[in-house]
């Protein structure tokens, strides 16, 4: 072939199905003539009777060396679209010719008649070994990583954000951040990814409140933890105006109504309400304030526990362990006796009562000892209570009186004078109170 070319044979020209000199070549797998060929005159774009370009064919058949020659003596995609390669590289799944392309300087940000980046078809199509590729070719991932978040592709997310995918808000009408995704979604890795890659912990997200209170009313009690961490005010109240989307994530009726109707919410009014300890331990370990109430019903933290008769909560809020109790004391209503039993059941104290009486019955139930006055003074019927300790911020509870030996009470506890003094002196705030039949 070399000494037909040195004697004149015209390389250019085409057989009757006008194929090139060089598509007959490599039909016989001639591939050493391919670059003399085309130095020599022939075309390396004409393709053949089937309608492919040498290169085309190159790639198609994974001969990822030839490709790279053909391409080196100017061989073109059909149409003269090298993003049109790639994507068919793509389709086909041919990773290594997808490599070849890029490194011959294809962009990886050229977009399908579907307006598609092929970073993007890679996440749609859970192709992570494509989605690499793409990145190692500088294919941009900071808009995809919400939506590896959302996919739940956790795999893919750490890849975007390595190649530097920081994260970053969703254009209107979206106003969502993926930090907020992550923490509804419950994906804690990716929360904490995001927060280490730069998200910020103070941005609103999608229900209109900061990623703290999101997290509360979630129970995402580790998301909670990260971002007290990072110097999140564990007192900031809700912004005046809460969502509808918002409030349809809190448990509790009478946290939502307060945020319909009042002000001055704060992070561990809900999580009070939340039911979670972890959470609520943590906002105080960061220093929420618990004597802190709304604006203008005057509800505190354990008021709101106390409506939900929440006892390992009110607990917490009293600084108690949730789970491990000292003692708790158990009211019988048919006997008239309370008994103190220390934490392995063993009686501690007991002591003659006289509840309510036809009309005041004391109600049944498990409460905690939420106030403990020596003295006190009725605010309903304006009499002394010596030893009050009133029940999960109720209306009764034990206190010193008249014992005749039945139910004589308004709904109270009341115990003997000496009795009363004792128990007062053995129970603490937090303790619980079971009362029953």
């Amino acid at each position: 072939m070399e000494e037909l070319l040195s004697l004149g044979a015209d390389a250019a020209a085409v057989n009757a199905t006008h194929e090139s000199s060089l598509v007959a070549a490599l039909r016989k797998d001639w591939r050493d003539l391919a670059a003399p060929l085309v130095r020599a005159g022939s075309d390396p774009n004409l393709p053949d009777r089937s309608g492919r370009t040498p290169l085309e064919s190159a790639i198609g058949s994974r001969d990822l060396v030839l490709a790279k020659t053909l391409a080196a003596v100017g061989a073109r995609p059909l149409n003269g679209s090298w993003g049109d390669a790639l994507w068919k590289a793509y389709g086909y799944r041919e990773i290594d010719a997808c490599r070849l392309l890029l490194s011959l300087g294809v962009s990886p940000e050229t977009k399908d008649a579907r307006g598609r980046r092929p970073l993007q078809a890679a996440l749609e199509d859970d192709r992570v070994d494509f989605l690499h590729l793409f990145l190692c070719y500088g294919a941009d991932g900071k808009s995809l990583y919400y939506e590896a978040c959302r996919r739940k592709r956790d795999y893919h997310a750490k890849l975007i954000a390595a190649h530097g995918g920081q994260p970053r808000s969703l254009p209107a009408p979206f106003l969502d951040t993926p930090l907020g995704l992550a923490i509804r979604e419950g994906d804690s890795h990716t929360a904490f990814r995001l927060l280490a890659r730069g998200a910020r912990p103070d941005q609103p997200v999608a229900e209109g409140q900061s990623p703290l209170h999101l997290a509360i009313v979630l129970g995402r009690s580790g998301i909670v933890k990260e971002l007290l961490k990072r110097g999140i005010d564990p007192n900031a109240a809700l912004s005046t105006k809460v969502s509808d989307s918002f409030i349809k994530l809190v448990r509790g009726g009478t946290v939502r109504w307060l945020l319909k109707n009042d002000t001055n919410v704060t992070p561990i009014m809900l999580a009070a309400d939340s039911g979670c300890s972890d959470t609520t331990r943590a906002l105080l370990a960061a220093g929420a304030r618990t004597s802190v109430w709304t604006k203008r019903n005057h509800m505190w933290p354990i008021n709101i526990a106390a409506r939900k008769s929440d006892v390992a909560m009110m607990r917490v809020l009293l600084g108690k362990d949730p789970v491990v109790e000292q003692r708790r004391i158990v009211v019988d209503l048919s006997d008239q006796r309370a008994v103190l039993y220390d934490s392995s059941g063993l009686e501690l104290f007991k002591t003659s009562i006289s509840t309510g009486r036809k009309g005041f019955s004391t109600p049944t139930g498990t409460y905690a000892i939420t106030n403990k006055y020596r003295t006190w003074t009725s605010t309903l019927y304006d009499a002394s209570m010596p030893c009050f300790q009133r029940l999960s911020c109720s209306d009764f509870g034990f206190h010193q009186g008249v014992v005749p030996g039945y139910p004589a009470s308004h709904g109270c506890i009341r115990v003997p004078a000496g009795n009363a003094q004792k128990l007062f002196a053995l129970t603490e705030l937090g303790d619980r109170v079971e009362i029953q039949q």
